[in-house]
């Protein structure tokens, strides 16, 4: 695998954003810190941390010129990974908040 070829796998690639949004899950689970904020200050900053490897390796890939700077083509399938990653990521905890 080329690493253009990587970049358009983080960039679109469905399995590895739904991955991604239930590893960031779970992992902010284990920081003392996040434990003690607001269930709405939590989903957002697992939003942000879902939608930054997506746009951060569509960036990498316009900057490299291996895709170009449009946004149908570039922005908005790294936005639907996003996406993706956070809808996961919340799936798994769903159960956990109906529980409590």
């Amino acid at each position: 695998m080329s690493f253009p070829d990587f970049l358009s796998y983080l960039q679109t690639g469905v399995g590895i954003n739904a991955a991604i949004g239930i590893l960031v899950s779970l992992l902010v689970e284990y920081w003392p810190w996040y434990g003690e904020l607001d269930p709405k200050v939590k989903r957002l900053l697992v939003m942000a941390f879902s939608f930054t490897l997506p746009l951060i390796a569509a960036t990498v890939g316009a900057a490299c010129a291996y895709v170009p700077w449009a946004f149908e083509i570039t922005y908005w399938p790294a936005l639907v990974a996003g996406f993706t990653a956070f809808f996961a990521g919340q799936v798994v905890h769903t159960r956990a908040l109906k529980s409590r």
